[in-house]
């Protein structure tokens, strides 16, 4: 079991730490046989992972989605504790509104036990209306459900009673206790400013999804006003990145085209107003978007740097993630093995020099 590290202040030093995912376990036709084989890879890929180099594997959650979208992070979660010894284990995102809160405290603290306190929580409102309809969850509540979902995670693990709010009864404590006292760091996902400015708020840190451009990411951590935070804070931005010594777009694109229509479907279905630029932005596969990394190793490195750069700027009280989803339904799991590999032995050491 690893050793409790501080992953606020962190003890690897002032860096940008490195993650793989989301994790999603989708498939291209959703049938049991596919979802077996990769849930099997997801774990064999966080291996790789920290055998590489990484210091974060984050997954991902959506429900009844026909590809077999990761619906139980938490659970995967519990086995990734058992195959791993060091790595952080995170979440990008735990749709926090689905969850009874008392449960979740209870399932975060024994996956932190697992891990030895490696648990980093990142919550989300969601947004897919079937997800909140079939849970039977009031969607137009979500945000004051998160909002009290975080009070109650904060005040269980602190091992003092509570009621989960909006409801009567006796307050019970939560056991067992986190291995990290007080709790794992919770951090929000939120493309808009006011979920942004939510993090701020009342949270240890902000996800940010995949953005289209540096510009736009240093808006966002502008909206954060960092430097009247008074606590660390956490900041992880979300990025698709496949490296390979030829040919690395090519051997992506389809799968990266496949889940992105996928997700502006739902967006669109949603009816949640702007779209994040995110993965299979509407151009013709053989295209390579922008914000996507792909290439050779060193194309990679340079295609990165602008956004290190960014980050690196960042107060000494922020600890910085950049999570790169690799792993994509169709693609050779050979190919995607390798692009982990290489971005943690090769692209990110680079760009520490």
């Amino acid at each position: 079991m690893s050793r409790i590290r501080d992953a606020a202040t962190g003890e690897r030093g002032r860096r940008i730490r490195v993650g793989l995912g989301a994790l999603t376990a989708q498939t291209v036709g959703g049938t049991a046989a596919e979802s077996g084989r990769a849930l099997d890879a997801l774990v064999r890929h966080a291996v790789t992972a920290e055998e590489s180099g990484f210091d974060s594997v984050w997954l991902s959650e959506h429900h009844f989605a026909e590809d077999g979208y990761l619906p139980s992070p938490l659970v995967v979660m519990g086995a990734l504790a058992r195959e791993t010894t060091d790595v952080d284990l995170a979440t990008n995102v735990a749709i926090g509104p689905l969850y009874n809160p008392l449960r979740l405290a209870e399932d975060v603290a024994v996956v932190d036990q697992l891990s030895g306190g490696r648990v980093l929580l990142g919550l989300g409102l969601g947004y897919r209306p079937e997800e909140f309809a079939a849970l039977g969850i009031d969607r137009s509540r979500r945000a004051l459900i998160l909002e009290g979902t975080v009070c109650t995670l904060r005040a269980a693990w602190s091992g003092e009673s509570v009621v989960p709010p909006g409801r009567s009864g006796q307050a019970v404590q939560v056991r067992p206790l986190p291995a990290r006292i007080g709790g794992p760091p919770i951090l929000l996902g939120a493309f808009a400013s006011r979920g942004v400015r939510r993090a701020a708020r009342i949270a240890d840190g902000w996800i940010a999804p995949e953005l289209a451009s540096v510009a736009q990411l240093a808006r966002r951590i502008g909206t954060l006003e960092l430097a009247d935070l008074d606590r660390p804070f956490h900041i992880a931005l979300t990025m698709c990145a496949f490296t390979a010594a030829s040919g690395a777009w090519e051997t992506v694109a389809a799968g990266h085209s496949l889940v992105g229509d996928r997700y502006r479907r739902w967006m669109a279905q949603a009816g949640d107003g702007a779209v994040p630029d995110g993965p299979g932005t509407n151009v013709p596969v053989s295209t390579r978007p922008d914000q996507v990394v792909a290439g050779t190793p060193e194309e990679c490195v340079d295609q990165l740097r602008p956004w290190w750069e960014l980050l690196r700027a960042l107060p000494q009280t922020v600890s910085a993630h950049v999570t790169v989803r690799v792993v994509f339904p169709g693609v050779d799991d050979a190919a995607t093995r390798e692009s982990i590999r290489l971005l943690g032995t090769d692209v990110f050491p680079a760009l520490a020099e």
